[in-house]
């Protein structure tokens, strides 16, 4: 169910994608599957910020936070950190906590094996350091497409990319081209 929820949203129906999570955490936390539970709601948490819904977005923070602290879920955290930082980050613009929880979330990724957590956690620090230390965010954005280069996730590298294009051009490194139309 959680994999078809996200294929929901992949294809850009976040209600379906939503009614579908709720149905999870329903089911899960009857069933005391708690990782399913605190992952369904991360994934809720997620869709809830890209709908600009902070209110709705917490409440599911608190409610994965609960069960990853209840059942000692240390391979969820790092998610709930990502998630927790994005949250400060987007809807509190407190880039303290937003840098403190993705910091959490590197130092806590599993380190035998790259997990796209770990890309997204130093994605989210170079999206934090953006504007007031662009060197630093160059540093977290070359960590981050380490890590996307290695797990073929190209979506990702190609934020890196544009986030390390952005910096260069901002800093007068790169010349704004226009389009050249050749005719056929």
């Amino acid at each position: 169910m959680l994999k078809q929820a996200e294929a929901w949203e992949n294809d850009h129906d976040d209600q379906e994608a939503i009614k579908q999570l709720l149905d999870l955490v329903r089911l899960s936390e009857a069933s005391g599957y708690w990782a399913v539970y605190a992952e369904a709601n991360l994934s809720l948490a997620r869709l809830y910020e890209k709908l600009s819904l902070p209110d709705k977005c917490i409440v599911r923070l608190r409610m994965a936070q609960g069960a990853v602290k209840k059942y000692s879920l240390h391979t969820i955290y790092p998610k709930f950190a990502i998630r927790l930082s994005s949250y400060h980050r987007v809807f509190k613009n407190q880039l303290d906590s937003a840098k403190f929880y993705a910091m959490q979330a590197v130092k806590t990724v599993p380190k035998d094996t790259l997990i796209i957590h770990e890309g997204t956690a130093y994605l989210l620090l170079a999206l934090i350091d953006f504007h007031s230390s662009p060197k630093t965010a160059l540093r977290y954005y070359d960590k981050a497409g380490k890590v996307f280069k290695a797990l073929n996730d190209y979506t990702g590298y190609g934020y890196v990319l544009l986030g390390q294009s952005r910096i260069h051009l901002n800093q007068g490194r790169l010349k704004k081209r226009s389009l050249i139309t050749i005719p056929l």
